[in-house]
């Protein structure tokens, strides 16, 4: 099915398939299922990458030791012009990190699609494009890694997202990037401080007059997601700045 040269309904694989695909164990994917969905993608993307999405959300199996490489197939169409690949490239990429538990594999596609992000694969210079590549790092934040592990990949996504905010100036690429910070920022809501970057960011911003109210709105977003109980304190001297900021959104 994997190498079909027809796109086949996913109901073949959501309603077909399960009770199989449940039985797959390591050694079966990474030597025979692995190798022949490359194959197909490299083939037909446009047929085999969205297969390939649900098919890997129906394994019973931690994907962490797989993570890296799928997420290098997902990450080389984000830098393609059709936007239903990229779509399909962003649902792929959540689909599989929810089977992640592993932080070392999860850092390595955070490290990976912020290089996307920058060019990487080929500059991105359609804005979905760009778009599409934050969302994939979004999409990241639903994997399954916990504790103080979270923490630091939370910690490690905001510094690189607030990095690459920093010398972003189109308005939608800066909202977009805070709307996919803050998938991220919200796994800190029981536990965590919040990073650094982010509070740093806040004060560049408040009283930033070149930043719009749209841009300030979202990114405060941000920071309220990762507010929680042990780390109140942290944002007490930002709110002179931030409450005269945000009087001027509503």
């Amino acid at each position: 099915m994997a190498a079909s040269k027809y796109k086949l309904p996913i109901q073949v694989i959501t309603e077909g398939s399960p009770a199989f695909l449940k039985q797959v164990n390591h050694d079966d994917f990474r030597d025979k299922l692995l190798p022949t969905l490359k194959r197909a993608i490299l083939r037909n993307p446009e047929i085999s990458l969205e297969f390939t999405s649900h098919l890997l959300s129906r394994l019973s199996m931690d994907l962490s030791p797989y993570g890296p490489e799928l997420g290098k197939i997902f990450g080389t169409h984000l830098v393609f012009k059709e936007e239903d690949l990229i779509r399909i490239a962003v649902d792929g990429t959540k689909m599989m990190v929810h089977q992640c538990s592993d932080s070392t594999a999860v850092e390595e596609l955070i490290n990976h699609y912020f290089n996307v992000l920058n060019g990487s694969e080929g500059k991105l210079t359609v804005i979905t494009q760009r778009l599409g590549a934050l969302s994939d790092i979004g999409a990241l934040s639903y994997n399954q890694v916990s504790g103080g592990s979270s923490e630091a990949l939370t910690h490690l996504v905001c510094d690189k997202m607030v990095e690459f905010l920093s010398s972003e100036i189109h308005e939608g690429t800066l909202i977009h990037g805070s709307v996919q910070m803050r998938l991220w920022c919200v796994k800190l809501k029981t536990s965590g401080q919040i990073p650094s970057s982010l509070i740093d960011r806040t004060k560049d911003i408040s009283s930033a007059k070149n930043v719009s109210p749209l841009v300030k709105s979202a990114h405060f977003a941000c920071l309220n997601a990762a507010l929680n109980e042990t780390n109140i304190e942290q944002a007490t001297d930002l709110l002179s700045m931030i409450i005269p900021s945000a009087q001027k959104v509503i």
